[in-house]
C-alpha cells in the first residue's frame, strides 16, 4: 500500500506479481524522457586533453548528442561538428542521451573552456547580461540593491548586482513586503540583476541546469534562485 510505502522509492516484496518499476523510478524516467526531447545543451566543465586532442567534458542536461551532429558553442556562437564522443567505462560511443556524463571530440580546433554551453545551432539558448529572478536569500547582511556579488549559473561565473528589487516575500508570514528596500535572511527577493558578463541560461521550465543560480557574498553561498527571463537594457529604469 502507499501508507506502507511499497514500490513508491524501490520495489516492494509485498506485491511480487508487479515487476515494473517504482514511482520514483517511473518518474525519473519520464523526467529524461522530456529532457532527451528538448533542444541541445551541454554546459562545459573542464577541457582534458587526449594525445593532441583537447576534449570539452561535461553532463548533457537536455536533448541527445550523436557523431556528425553541428553544435555551436556560446557565448562565442562558433560552430563545429562532434568527431567522436567518449564515455566511461566505454572507450566511444555513436549517440549519447541526457543525464550522461561525456567528453566530445571536436572537429574543429575552437577555443573552448570551463563555462561554454554547446547546444543546437537551430535552437539557440538565451544570452543577456541582463535577467530578471527569484531568489531565497540566506545571508548574514541583507540582500541589498547596487551591491556587488558573485553570481554562479552552472559552470559560468561573473560578478552580479541587484539593480532594480521589485519584489520582497516574507516566506514565514506568506506575504509580500511592499515597504521593503532590501532582502533579509529567509525572505524571498524577485527582481532585475545587471551581469558583468554576458550569461548563457535558459529559463528554469526549459532547463534546470541553466535556470538556477547561487549567489556568494564574501566567499560564501548566501542564497539560491532561478532565473525568469531576460530584460531588455531599455527595461532597467
Amino acid at each position: 500500500s502507499a501508507y506502507e510505502g511499497d514500490n513508491i522509492a524501490k520495489s516492494s516484496e509485498a506485491m511480487p506479481w508487479y515487476q515494473g518499476n517504482s514511482v520514483m523510478e517511473q518518474m525519473a524516467l519520464l523526467a529524461y524522457e522530456q529532457q532527451e526531447a528538448a533542444a541541445v545543451r551541454f554546459p562545459i566543465q573542464d577541457v582534458y586533453r587526449m594525445g593532441q586532442a583537447r576534449l570539452p567534458v561535461g553532463r548533457l542536461e537536455s536533448g541527445s548528442l550523436g557523431v556528425g551532429d553541428r553544435v555551436t558553442v556560446w557565448p562565442t556562437q562558433e560552430q563545429t561538428t562532434i568527431k567522436a564522443i567518449h564515455c566511461w567505462p566505454q572507450t566511444q560511443k555513436d549517440q549519447a542521451a541526457a543525464g550522461q556524463c561525456i567528453a566530445v571530440e571536436l572537429s574543429d580546433p575552437l577555443f573552448v573552456e570551463r563555462g561554454m554551453v554547446a547546444a543546437s545551432p537551430q535552437n539557440r539558448p538565451q544570452v543577456s547580461r541582463y535577467v530578471r529572478g527569484r531568489i531565497v536569500w540566506l545571508g548574514k547582511e541583507p540582500l541589498q540593491t547596487g551591491r556587488r556579488y558573485k553570481l554562479r549559473v552552472g559552470f559560468q561565473e561573473t560578478g552580479a548586482s541587484l539593480q532594480k528589487l521589485e519584489r520582497v516575500l516574507d516566506i514565514g508570514e506568506i506575504q509580500e513586503e511592499s515597504t521593503r528596500q532590501d532582502v533579509p535572511a529567509g525572505f524571498v527577493g524577485e527582481g532585475v540583476w545587471v551581469l558583468d558578463q554576458p550569461l548563457v541560461f535558459e529559463s528554469f521550465e526549459q532547463c534546470s541546469a541553466l535556470g538556477r543560480f547561487v549567489l556568494v557574498d564574501n566567499f560564501q553561498i548566501a542564497g539560491g534562485g532561478i532565473i525568469q527571463e531576460a530584460v531588455e537594457e531599455a527595461g532597467m529604469a
